[in-house]
């Protein structure tokens, strides 16, 4: 920590503000430090020192890119669930043609075994639609008020029973 303090120059002590540097921890994984300087005055403002103030980022930086990547994971959902619906369009006229065609009852065998071929496969690719439509469908979120002091206690108490929770103690 010491280089971060003083300058590489002119060994002078850190400059106030704020700012973050990530490390390399001996097992490969990343800690990212904020730090925060301010000067320690005197009542009569005379400097006199330094407040730094570190803090461990690594988790909230963690939990930032979760978010940045469920977004954009939201967002490939709601595309594809609109070309899935715009797949569908299509398909439901190629097949109510075909339909129409086949009760006309004009077509020989061969045409009409070849519109069972076409009218079966678009039913087939329909299912698959509202399967994948309903993989990607977006839960609501239930929002209410909850006792916060119950689900700590149920939380503890779930802990309590895990074993890993008491690994090494």
């Amino acid at each position: 920590v010491k280089p971060l303090l003083y300058g590489h120059a002119d060994r002078s002590p850190v400059a106030p503000g704020t700012w973050e540097c990530s490390y390399e921890r001996s097992d490969g994984s990343q800690l990212i430090l904020g730090f925060k300087a301010s000067p320690l005055r005197t009542d009569q403002g005379d400097e006199i020192g330094k407040i730094l103030i570190i803090d461990d980022l690594t988790h909230i930086r963690a939990m930032e890119e979760r978010m940045r990547r469920d977004e954009r994971l939201a967002t490939v959902g709601r595309l594809a669930a609109g070309i899935a619906h715009e797949i569908r369009n299509p398909l439901a006229s190629i097949s109510g043609s075909i339909q129409v065609l086949q009760s006309m009852g004009e077509a020989g065998e061969e045409e009409s075994r070849l519109m069972e071929i076409a009218v079966r496969e678009t039913d087939r690719l329909n299912g698959l639609l509202t399967d994948f439509l309903q993989y990607v469908r977006q839960v609501p979120l239930q929002r209410g008020p909850i006792d916060l002091g119950s689900l700590i206690r149920e939380t503890l108490s779930a802990i309590k029973r895990d074993p890993r929770a008491h690994e090494g103690v």
